[in-house]
């Protein structure tokens, strides 16, 4: 009897032990948790660098319950059966949308991995706070993880890691209240349906008031445009991918632009993937009455930003009006800095100013034709690239905005000038008519907007409204 009461109380004890130990953990009790292997496709999105041909995998996909070569999940000589495998740089983002408690895993380099030196850094952030970061190296026994991350709404698991590195994350889940593998499919959800929405398309050309006229084109690389001409310039943007500018000329058969020109964040040094949807997918758009055409980017799930980029071509002057506006989507803050790249042009193409840190421009040109892109009142302030405005490499000159702190719904935004001209003898006359005419499109549009003794109608809060 007193044995039979002994087993008993023994069990209860575990049990009690169980509970009190799941509480502990999670602060709360064992029937209200839910845990969610973070295994399973609920990532809100994934990317990987680099994925080998061989077995076939999806591109940018990590491998589930294999390594990214595709063996087994083995570290220091342990075989683990759930996991993913990932190979040189990847990010995973999960939307836990405030119902997490708690997260746990443990990551190491694969004993496949064909870099034998090669090392691996793993980055767990939280709501823009980084909770836990481990650097990893062939042979050593996997790091463990396990973190309080209490009513989470963005959560990133990011490795920096060489191509012949492959890293696993193995063993971790996510334990948080009921509803929490919801909140994690809907952010999956979410994201997928603002990367694959069906864009609007523009039908029949339409005579806008600044005298300009607005036309449907369609891009050989990007589908439907939308594009903005007068007798003096001609301007075709993509809101089918990414609110990009792919073509800036006189005419449709004469672009400058070799490349198309979007809208980035840096410093590159602080951006966590390449890829951003907010760069890549389908932006909304409409045309306003004054002829500017305003375009809506998805909200970025990795870098937290919404954008606008509205153009508006100047009445009767071959110079287009760029606005730029970013937007804090996140519920913390975030530190960025916006640039405009023109891609594709030579370092001979592009003029940089005496003095970068305090004027930013650059000029493309053909043999007859020059293009200034030029941001309208510089300020001095703090820049990426040790303070610098202006950027050009071989192939890329980017202008940047200040670096701004932006808080949670917070804006922040700059505006620019695309200004055609004729190529004159040398750079120095070039830039000097350029700037002159720069001089005269930003009176004009002004003066178009508000003229003499009115109050100034529109300013860069129309760009926040659209935001909002």
């Amino acid at each position: 009897m007193k044995r039979g009461v002994s087993i008993v109380c023994t069990s209860a004890l575990a049990l009690l032990a169980g509970c009190e130990t799941l509480r502990t953990a999670t602060g709360e009790l064992a029937g209200a948790v839910e845990q969610v292997g973070l295994h399973e496709p609920v990532w809100q999105m994934a990317e990987v660098g680099w994925t080998p041909a061989e077995p076939a995998a999806a591109q940018g996909e990590p491998r589930v319950n294999r390594s990214a070569a595709g063996t087994p999940l083995r570290m220091a000589r342990l075989d683990f059966e759930q996991g993913l495998g990932l190979a040189g740089d990847a990010l995973l983002v999960f939307t836990p949308g405030g119902r997490s408690t708690r997260l746990e895993l443990a990551a190491g380099v694969d004993d496949a991995s064909p870099d034998t030196n090669g090392s691996a850094r793993v980055e767990l952030r939280s709501d823009g706070a980084v909770l836990w970061t481990a650097h990893l190296r062939r042979g050593g026994s996997p790091q463990t993880c396990d973190v309080r991350i209490p009513a989470a709404q963005h959560v990133l698991i990011r490795v920096t890691a060489p191509t012949g590195v492959y890293t696993d994350i193995v063993l971790a889940r996510m334990t948080g209240m009921p509803g929490l593998r919801a909140a994690l499919l809907a952010g999956r959800q979410a994201h997928e349906d603002a990367l694959f929405a069906a864009p609007e398309r523009l039908f029949g050309t339409r005579r806008l008031l600044n005298g300009a006229v607005v036309f449907p084109y369609s891009h050989r690389m990007f589908g439907a445009c939308i594009g903005m001409s007068n007798a003096y310039l001609c301007v075709i943007a993509a809101p089918q991918h990414g609110g990009v500018i792919v073509h800036c000329g006189r005419e449709l058969q004469h672009n400058l632009l070799a490349e198309p020109s979007g809208v980035e964040l840096h410093p590159r040094d602080r951006r966590m993937t390449d890829a951003s949807i907010a760069c890549s997918g389908v932006w909304k758009w409409r045309v306003e009455d004054d002829g500017t055409l305003r375009m809506l980017s998805p909200v970025d799930p990795v870098h937290g930003v919404r954008w606008t980029r509205a153009i508006a071509l100047v009445p009767g002057m071959p110079a287009a009006r760029c606005s730029i506006m970013m937007k804090n989507a996140l519920g913390h803050a975030i530190s960025w800095s916006t640039g405009t790249r023109l891609a594709g042009i030579s370092m001979y193409d592009a003029i940089v100013p005496p003095n970068p840190r305090t004027a930013g421009w650059a000029v493309l040109r053909d043999d007859t034709f020059a293009l200034l892109v030029a941001p309208e009142e510089p300020r001095h302030g703090l820049y990426p690239y040790d303070g610098l405005r202006v950027s050009s490499t071989r192939a890329v000159a980017t202008l940047f905005t200040e670096l701004t702190p932006l808080a949670p719904g917070e804006f922040s935004g700059y505006e620019q000038y695309w200004v055609l001209g004729a190529w004159r003898i040398n750079q120095q006359e070039t830039l000097a008519q350029l700037e002159a005419q720069r001089d005269a499109a930003r009176t004009a549009w002004r003066t178009w907007l508000a003229p003499p003794g009115t109050p100034t109608g529109r300013t860069m809060k129309d760009a926040e409204a659209l935001l909002l």
